[in-house]
């Protein structure tokens, strides 16, 4: 439930700082989110197996959590926004509209699948980031589209940035996974968090 709350509520500051017909403009987005979900896991369900990861390898396993938590879930936004009729900004202005219905369909799919012990981390801390890793990629993406519009060497850095908040999910997982200390995936997290929260902050602020 921990995605639809937070559609529930992005929706409702977006209502009342811009209006009903922001959100009514968004609506296909959130529909096009949905059942770009359900697409991908009907294919995984359905058209692809894929296995359990089983070796000892982990800079190979955090390499498969990515593409599958991050690179095939951002092939569908790309698809989008090359679908799509709007305005350029528009597109990507819809990027949490896009993800959040989409992750609200896919996580749990993901994470229900695994053969790994629904533990708490897997249950709560894992998707916590998640929420955390695609409100800080929303960040970047939109400064990084305003970069390469105005043609600033700043998009550059956007990539970088976009490149390590993908990124770590999955080196969270990884860590887990092989079982490294709680105090250390923890950690990680810990620091994530205040450094997006602080950014989020500093972004309302300005």
């Amino acid at each position: 439930m921990l995605f639809p709350i937070v559609t529930f509520f992005k929706a409702c500051s977006d209502y009342k700082k811009l209006g009903f017909e922001y959100l009514k403009s968004r609506f296909l987005i959130v529909l096009f989110g949905a059942l770009s979900g359900c697409a991908l896991c009907a294919i995984f369900e359905f058209c692809i197996f894929v296995p359990e990861y089983q070796g000892t390898d982990a800079a190979f396993f955090f390499l498969l959590q990515w593409i599958f938590s991050f690179f095939i879930p951002s092939l569908f936004f790309v698809f989008f926004i090359l679908w799509s009729n709007d305005e350029w900004r528009v597109r990507i202005d819809g990027f949490l509209y896009f993800f959040l219905p989409f992750l609200c369909v896919y996580v749990p799919f993901w994470l229900f699948t695994k053969n790994a012990e629904l533990s708490f981390f897997m249950l709560f801390v894992l998707p916590v980031m998640f929420l955390f890793e695609v409100f800080a990629l929303e960040t970047d993406v939109k400064a990084f589209y305003l970069n390469l519009k105005n043609k600033s060497a700043k998009c550059v850095l956007n990539v970088f940035f976009i490149l390590a908040e993908s990124v770590f999910a999955s080196l969270v997982l990884t860590l887990y996974y092989f079982d490294f200390d709680w105090w250390i995936w923890g950690s990680a997290c810990g620091v994530f968090a205040v450094l997006c929260l602080f950014r989020f902050c500093f972004k309302v602020k300005k």
